[in-house]
């Protein structure tokens, strides 16, 4: 997994999604780039190997947008509900 060279604060919330349609290191690259490119993301990592995304939130709120972006440009992006093992 490689992370987004993004300075994250100390009250960041960490959201992990998993990633539906990637198949690559260019398609997990293009994702991170898209997902750092919202608002109120403060830094994103996405591995290819797990089929997961990890985002780190500024505050808690919507990832619906987050899945709209994603969404936009070829890949599916679902919440991994709490408790569930990344």
């Amino acid at each position: 997994m490689r992370a987004t060279d993004v300075a994250v604060s100390a009250d960041a919330t960490e959201v992990v999604f998993e990633v539906s349609g990637m198949t690559c290191g260019s398609c997990a690259a293009r994702i991170e780039e898209v997902l750092v490119e919202q608002a109120g993301v403060e830094g994103a990592a996405v591995d290819v190997a797990s089929n997961r995304a990890t985002v780190m939130l500024a505050a808690p709120g919507t990832v619906d947008g987050l899945a709209a972006a994603v969404e936009e440009i070829g890949y599916g992006l679902t919440p991994v509900p709490s408790g569930r093992p990344a």
